[in-house]
């Protein structure tokens, strides 16, 4: 039975795309919609719903989109559509026998028309019954009126929105055209071009490289530990499901093989016969270029990045620099997370030895990527990050993954022998024994701390001791109830050093580090013990505390090694 037009009927489009199946591979110009007004919306508009319309068949067809509404009062209107168009007719033009109905209809839908609408009353008090079941056979929403319909309202209305929507298309096409030139022109790195996409999208970006490992991402509102999970394996699927399409120049959409619901859409990053890799985003954007527009732009930019740089064949600097800087930053919410996000970029971490290395080069500035190769030529199975400090351009931050049975004193001498060439004096400062990437951030920061330099030519090791009260505190350091603890318990020091340029902090810290011996502490500030005791009965006095107090202490300690 017919089921009348309301608004329980025609409410608000989910705007969701067709659902494809989880292995389905789809050029974008088939699912991006030619309009965003869909068949439930121009439904909705008053001057049909003062015709009471009706919907006869196609319910669940309403969500799809209309490109055009076309007036078909002529014979020849099925052979004019360009396809999703809404077609309005009193039936004058389809025909009087059911001969010519069926060829008329299946004119409109080999031509993929949106929906047929019928104006009852004019030309038919009722609707030939051929109408509807070719409307059924070839799966074309049919929809009558019952009162008169304007067609030109129901035109000049939906006209005007579809015009006003490619109006702003046009325009946010034009800004993003812009945007790039513009980031190219003034030489934008990739990590800045990838953010910028992901921006324009609304929707997490992830780049990728030939090996399907993860060079750069943006994850938007996402987890880092979600959006990246499983990468390699995704990545490695949906590149065997498209490997008969070459390269790929147009965006093509794919279903998350976790989750059919979540899509992809990706392009390869290519350009004078070089190819780097491959862009991502997730989900779906609500910009009105679209995002196969936004990603050619991108994968454009990035090209031209490419071939601009002084080392195009590789992006293990970016990864190096950005991986140990999301460590150092400690970026991540659980230990999961920071695994996933680390495996994905090629650093494996379970059932792993892990190290942290600090290597200075004493005045001599030595390429990352060099350190790299040495570190993962002296173990097999090995991988490295390795990055120019941000402070020191003569030291390489690195960290180090071995096997689970790698000899790491045997390893250790073997780097050492291979490290002589690059420099007369090298200073290796090294943390073994880490547990995992919690450990390996903490780590990180201690080997960069630490003061040991060699003093003479050569190769210098120097081990640094993990301690765990340290690396607990450093992953605490972030949460807000951590800062408020350190800001209350240390504010009066803080603020007299800050308004008196004194250094009560660090002598506060010294005498935590030799709680026992104040000639020890002393010795180690170059005061004499008058001079500390002086100054220990200043630090007690504003923070009436007595540092001869065992609790005292500890809660001081806590709060000084919070702070650092």
């Amino acid at each position: 039975m017919p089921v009348p037009m309301n608004s329980s009927a025609v409410g608000r489009s989910t705007g969701q795309q067709p659902k494809l199946h989880p292995h389905a591979r789809t050029p974008l110009s088939s699912v991006e919609p030619p309009s965003t007004i869909t068949l439930k919306e121009v439904l909705e508009l008053p001057v049909l719903r003062r015709a009471q319309v009706e919907v006869l068949y196609g319910h669940e067809q309403l969500d799809h989109n209309v490109r055009w509404v076309h007036v078909a009062e002529s014979p020849r209107a099925g052979k004019l559509l360009r396809g999703h168009e809404l077609l309005l007719t009193t039936g004058l033009g389809l025909g009087e026998d059911d001969t010519e109905i069926r060829m008329n209809i299946d004119q409109f839908a080999r031509a993929e028309a949106t929906g047929l609408l019928v104006e009852l009353g004019t030309h038919w008090k009722q609707l030939p019954p051929a109408v509807q079941k070719e409307c059924e056979r070839h799966r074309l929403p049919l929809i009558v009126t019952h009162r008169e319909l304007r067609f030109v309202s129901v035109t000049e209305e939906v006209h005007t929105r579809i015009l006003n929507e490619q109006f702003a298309q046009t325009a946010a096409m034009r800004d993003i055209s812009e945007s790039f030139w513009s980031l190219m022109f003034n030489g934008a790195p990739t990590e800045q071009l990838v953010i910028h996409a992901s921006r324009l999208l609304g929707c997490p970006v992830v780049l990728e490289d030939l090996a399907h490992r993860v060079i750069y991402y943006s994850e938007g509102h996402e987890l880092p530990s979600e959006l990246l999970a499983d990468w390699e394996k995704k990545s490695r699927l949906w590149s065997l499901e498209n490997r008969h399409q070459g390269l790929i120049a147009e965006p093509i959409r794919v279903c998350d093989p976790t989750d059919p619901t979540i899509t992809w859409d990706f392009i390869d990053i290519q350009a004078q016969g070089s190819h780097w890799g491959r862009l991502y985003f997730r989900g779906t954007t609500e910009n009105p270029a679209h995002g196969s527009y936004i990603l050619r732009h991108a994968a454009m930019a990035l090209a031209i990045e490419r071939v601009a740089s002084a080392n195009p064949n590789s992006w293990n600097e970016l990864v190096d620099r950005v991986s140990l800087q999301r460590l150092m930053d400690n970026r991540f919410t659980t230990v999961d997370g920071e695994r996933t996000v680390l495996e994905a970029t090629g650093f494996p971490t379970r059932d792993r030895q892990i190290l942290a290395l600090d290597i200075r080069f004493h005045g001599n500035r030595i390429a990352a990527e060099e350190v790299r190769r040495i570190l993962e030529s002296t173990a097999p199975r090995s991988f490295a990050l390795a990055a120019v400090s941000p402070e020191f351009p003569d030291r390489i931050n690195c960290a180090w993954t071995l096997t689970a049975e790698s000899n790491i004193p045997q390893r250790c001498n073997q780097l050492m022998d291979r490290l002589r060439s690059l420099a007369p004096r090298v200073s290796i400062i090294i943390s073994s024994d880490l547990t995992g990437p919690v450990d390996l951030s903490s780590a990180l920061h201690q080997v960069r701390r630490s003061e040991f330099l060699g003093s003479a030519d050569g190769v210098h090791l120097f081990r640094v001791s993990r301690d765990r009260i340290d690396g607990l505190m450093h992953s605490l350091s972030g949460d807000v109830r951590v800062q408020a603890f350190v800001d209350s318990t240390l504010e009066p020091l803080l603020v007299h050093d800050s308004r008196h340029g004194s250094d009560l902090l660090e002598t506060l810290e010294t005498i935590l580090r030799f709680p026992t011996s104040r000639s020890a502490a002393a010795d180690a500030m170059y005061l004499s013990r008058t001079a500390l005791y002086s100054r220990i009965s200043t630090i007690e006095r504003l923070l009436g505390v007595d540092l001869n107090d065992g609790d005292t202490q500890f809660t001081l300690s806590l709060a000084v090694r919070a702070r650092s």
